[in-house]
């Protein structure tokens, strides 16, 4: 029996060096890489001061209008992300594609992530880059919340919006409120330091397979956004983020777009699906249209086009949303900088 215990102890020590020279192994290659990597993430867009925390952004084209491109919630590089509709619009509009903190190479940020701050960051941001209103603004996803609330502070500011699947405040009466716990960020920072997070981006994730499946990204490109998301995959500012979304929607409930404001939204057929399903069974009578429609206040200037394709209809339909974006600007937007 002591034999027997003796070879149990010698089985567990040994898994446990495996074990420990796995993990050291893993977090040494990590390291690596990163060191490597960072000439190449040096490159993406510039960095600018705003409010004492360093937001990276990115600006191509040099068309006498403005077009500011603001991402969803939890896109690991909104600059990549953007990037090839951003430089397909560049060859007729200035375009801005503006990192929130806690996004991409931005800063992270302990500020509390309301549609206020938020706001403040995109307005800063604004200046510090020396562009004066008026501009376009494009939401994608949950930046539909924030523009809106944008509208509210700088009106005068604002020539139009173009929402690409954006985010309505009523939205949120039919989902149910998800909150994440702020520890979940520290096991989250273990696995970015360690390599884990590497390592599972590598071998499997479907996000940036369906990203690269669309044409519009190189493998350079994808590797950059693993790069990005190895080092920080979960920051401060994303779980604020999320935590808020109900209290920021809440403040906008039944919000209208102002009449005199050309609004163009963008929606995908997979979301409209997805959202009608789950409204059926739900018993809701809204639709993933009608959010959007109930937001509209004058339809001679304020439409709404629905494109084939998922949620980052970006990834997939860059060209039909050129021609939609351009049509929509010569039909509405006049204003010169």
């Amino acid at each position: 029996m002591k034999r027997f215990f003796k070879v149990i102890k010698k089985v567990v020590l040994s898994l446990l060096i495996i074990i420990v020279a796995a993990v050291l192994g893993l977090t040494v290659w990590n390291q690596i890489l990163s060191l490597r990597e960072k000439e190449s993430l040096e490159q993406l867009g510039q960095s600018i001061e705003v409010n004492g925390t360093s937001m990276r952004v990115y600006a191509t084209g040099e068309g006498s209008q403005t077009i500011v491109m603001l991402s969803g919630q939890g896109t690991l590089s909104p600059i990549i992300d953007f990037k090839p509709l951003a430089d397909s619009l560049g060859k007729y509009y200035r375009v801005i594609v503006l990192e929130y903190l806690g996004s991409g190479l931005s800063d992270d940020t302990n500020s509390k992530r309301t549609s206020d701050n938020i706001v403040e960051e995109i307005h800063g941001a604004l200046q510090k880059l020396n562009i004066k209103g008026q501009y376009i603004l494009m939401p994608h996803s949950i930046s539909g919340i924030y523009t809106m609330r944008y509208l509210q502070i700088y009106p005068q500011e604002v020539e139009a919006i173009i929402g690409i699947e954006a985010t309505m405040p009523n939205q949120a009466k039919y989902e149910s409120e998800v909150l994440i716990p702020n520890n979940m960020r520290v096991l989250s920072d273990v696995c970015d330091v360690v390599g884990i997070t590497r390592l599972e981006l590598n071998i499997s994730y479907a996000y940036l397979d369906d990203m690269y499946a669309g044409g519009y990204y190189t493998r350079e490109e994808i590797r950059q956004v693993i790069a990005i998301c190895s080092r920080r995959s979960i920051s401060k500012a994303q779980l604020s983020e999320n935590n808020l979304y109900h209290h920021n929607c809440e403040q906008l409930y039944n919000y209208k777009y102002p009449d005199t404001l050309p609004v163009l939204m963008i929606l995908a057929s997979d979301s409209c699906n997805d959202f009608n399903s789950y409204a059926k069974i739900k018993g809701y009578k809204e639709s993933w249209s009608s959010l959007h429609e109930e937001a509209m206040s004058n339809t001679d200037i304020q439409s709404i086009v629905t494109l084939e394709g998922g949620h980052y209809l970006h990834w997939t339909q860059k060209d039909n949303l050129v021609q939609l974006i351009t049509e929509f600007m010569k039909k509405y937007v006049t204003t010169k900088r």
